[in-house]
């Protein structure tokens, strides 16, 4: 059996996104000829919450090791608190000693801290093992350049300078590029010509349905009473601007024609922002407010426990996810929306995979956009597809089984271990 080494700095009991490939791919990775090897940042020096019910999720037998990072508190002193920086010479001293005794066949970084990737080249030089990437989101994102600057993220020009450099020198040397988008291969591909002849796997994140089993035991989540309660869970941002806004116009255009039931409507927005607790900036409100219904939308920003998201899910009357205008962006949160089995409606780029995976399922609705539509366009779309859904709820939609499948984590970890077999 193979070895594989996974690089995931948030790992268990820490709730991140960037985790749930690595977690939802191990109980299968034996199963196609692989052993897994985590090395993960050890808890208390990760900024993300912690949830010890995404422990019960993981296989007994996994071999996990846990290294040590810069505090933040001393970081934080000096502007830094990326865990990338505060952990890569941790990571390169610990994997040093690992690689020195033991056989590896294939490095896997599968995590958003794009910063620990650099490594790969190194470990490539000095033992001689080949190394995967996973992006999840793009490294370097061209994509705020475009905006005005009070529209960029915090220190944007340092965090840009420094994922520029560091992609242009770690790229190149990559053996695989695993990614949820084709179109972020495709910018590898015109950025760095040696990856041009390669070989990449286009892979969303799966469903993992045992997570619903831990999920289903929970508590109900209280939304609301007497009211039809409407629920994302997710990032929001300025890229989700226009879909929030044809949803919010859409909706006042049914409250200004007195449509039955829309009064009782509620839109509920949970963890919007990666930011620390308390220290998010609200970007779904003040477009509601705009729209003129600010009074029937609640934002909160800090993220919910992996666990609990599922369980509002499941507690919520209509699912809703706003897509992006960017045409790279993919969104595998559709997953669990899809396995909640509630009335799910969308609003997505027509390039997002989301559309032909919505489609394709029959799980739920959802409006395609240009961006070339107006607002006014996609709104009254909009305005139709919710006039359905609201007559037709309650309902369980019939997702088709058989379209499913491919996306469950047990099929994505298959074609995940095909891949490997072809490099390591």
């Amino acid at each position: 059996m193979k070895t594989l080494l996974c690089i995931s700095p948030h790992f268990p009991p820490v709730n991140a996104p960037d985790m749930h490939r690595l977690r939802q791919s191990l109980p299968y990775f034996k199963e196609f000829g692989w052993k897994p090897v985590v090395f993960s940042v050890s808890p208390e020096f990760v900024e993300q919450k912690r949830e010890p019910l995404l422990l019960q999720s993981l296989p007994s037998e996994i071999e996990i090791h846990q290294v040590k990072a810069f505090s933040v508190k001393i970081t934080r002193k000096l502007g830094l608190g990326n865990l990338g920086f505060r952990s890569l010479l941790q990571y390169r001293k610990e994997i040093d000693k690992y690689l020195a005794v033991n056989k590896v066949d294939l490095i896997y970084f599968t995590t958003t801290v794009f910063t620990l990737m650099v490594l790969g080249r190194y470990w490539k030089q000095k033992f001689a093992v080949p190394f995967i990437v996973d992006l999840q989101d793009p490294w370097r994102n061209d994509y705020y350049l475009s905006l005005y600057k009070k529209d960029r993220p915090k220190k944007f020009w340092f965090d840009y300078c420094q994922k520029k450099y560091l992609e242009s020198i770690t790229m190149p040397e990559v053996a695989g590029i695993v990614s949820v988008s084709s179109a972020y291969v495709e910018t590898m591909k015109v950025r760095y010509p040696r990856l041009r002849a390669m070989d990449c796997l286009t892979l969303p994140f799966g469903a993992l349905e045992a997570d619903w089993t831990i999920a289903r035991k929970l508590d109900p989540v209280f939304l609301g009473e007497n009211t039809v309660n409407v629920v994302y869970v997710g990032r929001a941002g300025n890229d989700m601007k226009f879909s929030l806004s044809a949803l919010f116009c859409a909706f006042k255009k049914g409250l200004d024609s007195n449509l039955p039931q829309f009064k009782q409507v509620r839109f509920l927005f949970f963890g919007t922002s990666y930011a620390l607790d308390g220290q998010g900036a609200k970007t779904v409100e003040p477009i509601a407010n705009q729209c003129g219904v600010g009074k029937f939308v609640t934002e909160v920003t800090d993220r919910l426990p992996y666990f609990q998201s599922l369980k509002v899910l499941e507690c919520a009357d209509i699912l809703f996810m706003p897509g992006s205008i960017d045409e790279k962006y993919t969104a595998s949160k559709v997953f669990p929306y899809l396995l909640a089995r509630k009335p799910l409606f969308a609003i997505f780029n027509e390039m997002s995979s989301v559309v032909d995976i919505l489609r394709s399922t029959k799980g739920g609705a959802v409006i395609s956009f240009s961006n070339k539509d107006s607002l006014d366009e996609v709104g009254d779309r909009v305005l139709c597809e919710f006039k359905k859904m609201m007559i037709k709820i309650p309902f369980t939609p019939e997702l088709d089984a058989a379209a499913f499948k491919p996306y469950t984590a047990r099929e994505m970890t298959r074609k995940l271990c095909s891949y490997f077999d072809e490099i390591g």
